[in-house]
């Protein structure tokens, strides 16, 4: 059981780590003096039932740490302590607006500090006392899910767990329920990128679904919000099914339906822009860009005039597995492993980046519908200012198809998660025009500007 407590004042800090060490040993209080370090320990802790916040900061900085919690979605009481004087020059009113916070009139009142105290952890642990926790080992038949995956359902027909230690999870989507973006958003805050799910349900999950999306893609081929948001869907259940299950007839003929229901609902549009336009992306996400860079590829190879449909399945494909092996979604924006944002990803995930091309192409290799589409995914990241990877081959000697694939690729992610409109995506386009204008790049980048121009 964890709290922390924001304070720069000595006596503040050490009068209440005092009085909880004396009363309360099972509070672990950990003391922080800036919103950065509070902010970090938010998104990282586990197990954090209660926040302090000592009032002599003044009231610009305790809106500043209200505005901060609320912005990370944090529904926890809080505390407000007080000296017994500074309380005057605080507003009472927007400290209790949440009723599950408290005010500690005077801290140097030992015995109020801990009567309000308790009475907070009380209230807490009552408003929870439903959460369930579930103790299983992550390979005893539990599957890791992305959690930005689950934007793409209204929602979910099984309980999804996060974890809080290695062999603990607590439920934090009930099935059936409605998922909101905003119930979404407070955990990806805290940093937190899966959800856990029973793998035995959740095949059955992915096969319904299948079913389900092969009778929408019969039924319609309008370009709107519902086709984009069905592409995305289907997506995420072709990743899910590559990642954790295998290469199948039925997974082979599911990614057919979907290239299938694409070719034709965008040789259908009548303003290329709109299939972008509609396209509800409101974070960064593989299966987003993974989307975007498969429209981006069908659009170009009619401006290029290659529109025999073996070869617009092959770029939509390959567009579909591109990321498949990248953990991180937000690692989905980065242009290769040269790219200076690296360096704020962990460890692990750039180790998994550094292979993710190579994964996806021998994926890609066992498929027995679509041939020879690996060596698009496997120098998907290659540039024309040869600072990409793995190879970072002169543009000159690259083959065009593969300039055509990263020119859409490289846009997807810079589109991506963006609140994008008509005339920025014209801007844009115009630009990569600019930088993408040499050796084998040059073509299909005109071409990308080309699409947009209207």
């Amino acid at each position: 059981m964890k709290a922390i407590l924001l304070s720069q004042n000595k006596q503040a800090f050490q009068t209440t780590e005092l009085s909880i060490q004396k009363h309360l040993p099972e509070l672990e209080l950990e003391i922080v003096q800036s919103l950065d370090i509070l902010t970090n320990k938010v998104i990282n802790e586990a197990g954090l039932k209660l926040y302090l916040v000592d009032l002599s900061l003044g009231q610009e900085n305790i809106e500043l740490f209200f505005r901060t919690l609320e912005e990370l979605y944090q529904d926890k009481p809080i505390i407000c302590l007080s000296d017994g004087i500074n309380l005057n020059e605080i507003n009472k009113a927007f400290l209790l607006k949440n009723p599950n916070n408290a005010i500690v009139e005077n801290y140097h009142e030992e015995h109020r500090l801990i009567e309000i105290i308790q009475s907070a952890l009380e209230n807490f642990d009552k408003l929870n006392q439903n959460e369930v926790v579930l103790e299983a080992d992550e390979e005893e038949g539990l599957i890791a899910l992305k959690i930005r995956n689950l934007f793409f359902y209204q929602q979910f027909p099984h309980d999804c767990y996060v974890k809080i230690t290695s062999n603990r999870y607590i439920k934090a989507f009930e099935a059936d329920q409605i998922i909101t973006e905003k119930q979404i958003l407070k955990f990806i805050h805290r940093g937190i990128r899966h959800a856990y799910v029973e793998k035995d349900k959740h095949i059955q999950f992915l096969e319904k679904t299948m079913d389900k999306a092969r009778l929408f893609f019969q039924e319609k081929i309008e370009l709107d919000k519902r086709t984009t948001m069905a592409h995305l869907r289907s997506l995420a259940v072709i990743h899910d099914y590559l990642r954790y299950i295998a290469v199948t007839q039925d997974i082979e003929d599911f990614i057919e339906d979907l290239s299938g229901h694409i070719i034709q609902t965008l040789s259908a549009a009548v303003d290329p822009v709109m299939a972008f336009l509609k396209t509800p992306l409101k974070f960064e996400s593989v299966v987003g860009k993974s989307l975007l860079t498969a429209y981006l590829n069908f659009f170009l190879l009619e401006k290029l005039g290659w529109q025999a449909e073996v070869i617009q399945r092959r770029f939509l494909v390959a567009s579909f597995l591109q990321d498949l092996f990248v953990d991180n979604d937000r690692m989905s924006k980065l242009k290769s492993l040269n790219d200076p944002q690296i360096k704020i990803f962990s460890e692990e995930d750039t180790r998994a980046y550094e292979k993710h091309h190579e994964k996806a192409a021998q994926i890609a290799e066992h498929f027995s519908h679509i041939k020879d589409i690996s060596f698009l995914i496997s120098q998907h990241h290659e540039l024309p200012n040869r600072k990409g990877h793995p190879q970072q081959p002169s543009p000159a000697k690259m083959q065009i198809a593969n300039c055509v694939f990263n020119t859409a690729c490289q846009f997807a992610a810079e589109i991506d998660g963006q609140n994008f409109n008509r005339d920025n995506l014209k801007l844009l386009a115009k630009d990569y025009a600019k930088h993408f204008n040499q050796g084998n790049f040059r073509e299909p980048s005109l071409k990308l500007a080309d699409i947009f121009k209207s």
